[in-house]
């Protein structure tokens, strides 16, 4: 969460505003047209919440530009399609609430 500091937005990670996701989309629609070698999208090693954003990211951009419905995306993502993200109101300092809000 952009505007907050890490301190502030306790355990939440995501879901990304609008603005970033629609702009992840118009980014990797132009790097998909003009590529000359292999688009990789990689996460860093054991985190959790980086690939949680990442298969929301590529999930977007295959319902918002490729047109795909969510019963695609899902066959497609496979178990990335069910990871979760924590209530932004989630304190570190407390027993995490049940995960409601998925990828998918």
């Amino acid at each position: 969460v952009h505007h907050y500091t890490e301190a502030a937005s306790g355990r939440c990670f995501g879901p990304l505003d609008l603005g970033k996701v629609l702009r992840f989309c118009r980014a990797l629609s132009n790097r998909l047209a003009d590529r000359k070698r292999p688009l990789v999208l990689g996460t860093p090693p054991g985190d959790p919440n980086a690939r949680t954003n990442a298969a929301t990211l590529l999930g977007a951009y295959l319902i918002f530009i490729s047109g795909w419905t969510i019963d695609q995306v899902v066959e497609v993502l496979g178990k990335e399609a069910n990871r979760s993200f924590a209530c932004s109101w989630a304190r570190k300092d407390k027993l995490e609430p049940k995960r409601n809000m998925k990828v998918s």
